[in-house]
């Protein structure tokens, strides 16, 4: 179930107990993959709110199952895997973007223009690799790739313009892990890691 607030000032004051992390993973050339340095959503992107993370609970349905029906018996003969996979499952990250906390802007045109250039540094920063996102609300880390179409609405939170986006991700093992499990990077063809 996604964690959703009500107003800017319960964003601002609830959500600051909680970190949101996020790393991006980069394809290099030669096919081995390096990490880069771990992001604080709220903190290294100075005007990011926390929304909702809906899916990051989800377990895809199991992969490693066969299921074969012979019909002289009527009875299934099924395969479980001992390492259980599952198929890839959807997350839906919604952010809030407003002014940076040291804005000066003061018009509503320089506020949007400011709001666009974060928001669209975190579109850069999401795509063209893979991100491991994990988050000390539920303690849980994934490994998951942009897959929807990002369209982004404007609108104002008690007299406060900001935007509303919707990120839609694929998580690429259909379950997740426990905050601090290493098996995504140790997964990794190659455990670089970019400073």
């Amino acid at each position: 179930m996604p964690i959703i607030f009500a107003n800017f000032e319960q964003i601002t004051q609830e959500t600051m107990a909680y970190k949101f992390f996020m790393k991006k993973v980069v394809l290099n050339a030669d096919g081995t993959q390096t990490i880069g340095e771990e992001k604080d959503l709220e903190a290294d992107f100075d005007g990011i709110r926390y929304k909702s993370m809906s899916g990051l609970e989800n377990y895809g349905a199991p992969a490693s199952v066969y299921t074969e029906t012979a019909a002289e018996s009527g009875k299934a003969m099924v395969y479980v895997s001992t390492s259980p996979t599952e198929k890839q499952t959807e997350l839906t990250l919604t952010l809030y973007f407003f002014p940076s906390s040291t804005s000066t802007a003061t018009t509503d045109a320089s506020k949007i223009a400011e709001i666009s250039t974060l928001y669209h540094s975190f579109c850069d920063f999401i795509r063209g690799g893979k991100i491991i996102y994990r988050d000390t609300v539920r303690k849980r880390k994934v490994l998951m790739t942009l897959t929807g179409a990002i369209s982004p609405a404007t609108d104002r939170l008690y007299g406060q313009i900001y935007k509303e986006v919707s990120f839609t991700f694929t998580n690429e093992y259909g379950c997740t892990f426990a905050y601090d499990d290493e098996t995504i990077e140790t997964n990794m063809p190659t455990n670089t890691t970019q400073s």
